[in-house]
């Protein structure tokens, strides 16, 4: 896009924006994918509700922020998420840039009894809530500090 859309007011249109950004090539990160399982639905219908948009448009690799979002939209659709699914989900994970399919995981992740969840899957878990991209391993060492220095 070359110019933003202007309304008659000089001010920018967010409508003729919007429907910018939604144009299916702008949007895809991967090609489309729709939801595959009753989580991934729920969630797609989520996100389309809370962007306006249809939830034909809404697939598993979309980015939220692609197809409109803000984080103001991002806490709400949170939000619902908990209430309707029953998962508190940490907003970070969205505002990082998460899919409907990394979404549905976390959701699973959490409905699974804690007695059935591994190490690996509670490492990964924690990892998401404070907010690393990778694993402790795969990061330098100077992220991985341990402990206060003497």
């Amino acid at each position: 896009m070359d110019e933003l859309p202007l309304t008659g007011n000089g001010k920018v249109d967010r409508k003729a924006l919007a429907a910018a950004v939604r144009a299916p090539a702008a949007v895809r990160k991967k090609a489309y994918q729709a939801p595959r399982d009753e989580t991934e639905v729920r969630l797609a219908e989520l996100w389309a509700q809370a962007l306006g948009v249809d939830v034909g448009g809404v697939g598993v690799h979309e980015d939220f922020f692609a197809l409109g979002g803000r984080s103001l939209l991002a806490m709400r659709l949170m939000l619902r998420v908990e209430r309707e699914l029953g998962c508190r989900l940490p907003v970070s994970l969205l505002l990082r840039g998460a899919t409907v399919a990394e979404l549905a995981a976390a959701v699973r992740e959490q409905r699974r009894p804690k007695s059935e969840r591994s190490q690996a899957d509670r490492s990964e878990t924690e990892r998401l809530r404070a907010g690393t991209d990778r694993p402790e391993a795969d990061r330098p060492a100077e992220d991985q500090v341990k402990g206060e220095a003497p």
